[in-house]
């Protein structure tokens, strides 16, 4: 028997990376534009060398050395950001075999076994890391056990979190 690599989310990184790759593109946009002004194929002056330019001189103030320090700070959180593992996106189940499922799926199916408790008017449940809670509509305040064995037993071998379940009294319509 083989063992799969578990399932994971996409890296904290995926976030970031397309912002920056924008930045690098233009960056690379204005380098071309420039070395085509600087070999003469068109008019115009430099963008960077005037940014350089207008730089030159500058000392170093108070707004100068906190920017600075803000983008010293802002570098290492993207370092710390591209080094972060990935979180599990699926739970290995019971099952025989590489079987895994993810939070959706386990709310999906703790609530349509609550649905399909006798008295109960309608189910949504809410699936975290620790627990499954599942909220029942429905004019039995006392149907809570009924629901629990319910979607224990739906559950069975795809999760061991425990169940939580919520009673909301369906209002009569008059």
């Amino acid at each position: 028997m083989t063992t799969v690599a578990p399932p994971r989310r996409r890296p904290a990184a995926a976030v970031v990376a397309p912002v920056l790759a924008a930045v690098l593109i233009g960056t690379g946009v204005v380098a071309v534009r420039d070395l085509f002004v600087s070999q003469g194929w068109t008019t115009g002056t430099t963008w960077i060398g005037s940014v350089l330019e207008s730089l030159d001189g500058l000392t170093a103030t108070w707004w100068v050395v906190a920017i600075g320090v803000a983008l010293a700070l802002v570098g290492l959180v993207l370092v710390i950001v591209a080094l972060k593992p990935r979180r599990l996106s699926h739970q290995e189940t019971a099952l025989s075999g590489d079987v895994w499922i993810d939070d959706a799926a386990i709310g999906s199916l703790a609530s349509s076994a609550a649905e399909e408790t006798p008295g109960a008017a309608g189910a949504t449940a809410r699936v975290t890391r620790r627990r499954v809670s599942v909220t029942v509509q429905s004019h039995d305040p006392h149907i809570n056990e009924q629901v629990e064995t319910a979607v224990r037993r739906r559950l069975d071998g795809f999760t061991d979190r425990p169940v939580r379940v919520t009673i909301e009294k369906v209002k009569d319509d008059a």
